[in-house]
């Protein structure tokens, strides 16, 4: 009975840090989407200038309510919504 109740303990966590790493995973997945459709609506501008920076932070921003930050982008160069 020992070894069935420790082993259930063990596996408890195991399964639940897999279904995190998976929900990571895919959430990583619906970022890096939106990133790349992003990049070709913004094409038209040169990457890393106020005006491509701009035109990624709406893009990105617009369809949830997490605020994505773009590495390439000076924090102050973009307009505070």
């Amino acid at each position: 009975m020992k070894k069935l109740l420790i082993l259930s303990t063990l596996l408890i966590p195991l399964s639940c840090f897999n279904l995190l790493e998976k929900s990571l995973d895919r959430m990583e997945k619906k970022l890096d989407k939106i990133e790349n459709e992003c990049r070709v609506n913004c094409s038209d501008n040169k990457v890393s200038t106020i005006e491509w920076c701009e035109c990624m932070d709406s893009c990105l921003n617009a369809k949830d309510n997490m605020k994505i930050k773009i590495a390439d982008c000076k924090p102050d160069s973009i307009k505070s919504n």
